[in-house]
């Protein structure tokens, strides 16, 4: 996958907003992935919803952001780079079958 889909009904806190660019930035240099970030905006049921989409490249670049607080559509050109993910060393070096292994463990622990 070249491409990371994050949909999002985060209620607006004090300082959330920077904790998912945080959030955001580290998946997309972590997993040499693009990462679209799409938050729910408006006010339901007296919760608010901040917005703020975002997209981020597969470094961790912003690339572009929704306006807080107000509907807005977001349109960005994203360029797809295959080759980026399977050079990353987090990828490179990927063993799912020790991690299904190991999950398989903890799952069986809970149980």
């Amino acid at each position: 996958a070249e491409n990371l889909l994050i949909l999002s009904s985060s209620p607006y806190r004090e300082g959330i907003q920077a904790k998912w660019q945080a959030i955001n930035q580290t998946l997309a240099g972590h997993f040499a992935m693009n990462v679209i970030y799409c938050n729910r905006v408006g006010i339901e049921d007296g919760v608010t919803f901040w917005g703020g989409s975002a997209v981020y490249t597969n470094d961790g670049q912003l690339l572009g952001r929704a306006a807080e607080l107000e509907p807005q559509i977001l349109t960005v050109n994203l360029h797809l780079n295959p080759g980026v993910r399977a050079k990353s060393v987090f990828v490179r070096d990927e063993r799912p079958d020790v991690v299904l292994k190991e999950l398989g463990i903890i799952w069986k622990q809970r149980l």
